[in-house]
């Protein structure tokens, strides 16, 4: 534990900043979980403005205690 604390806290210089072409992750993610959707009514709306990405979900089945922090 003494030792990771200082290592925690050292700045990762071998971590590199790179752009993701964010659409493609998106729709990736969309095709790999698809079968979750399969037989639900409702749909799932992605968007993307003023550099924020929103999902909105209009099904019925979002668990109650999570529900206010999904739009």
């Amino acid at each position: 534990m003494v030792t990771l604390l200082p290592l925690a806290r050292e700045e990762q210089t071998s971590v590199k900043n790179s752009a993701v072409y964010l659409i493609a992750l998106i729709e990736q993610a969309v095709i790999d979980h698809s079968y979750l959707l399969n037989n639900k009514a409702g749909e799932v709306r992605i968007s993307y403005l003023d550099n924020c990405l929103i999902i909105a979900d209009t099904g019925s089945e979002i668990e109650a205690d999570i529900a206010d922090k999904v739009t």
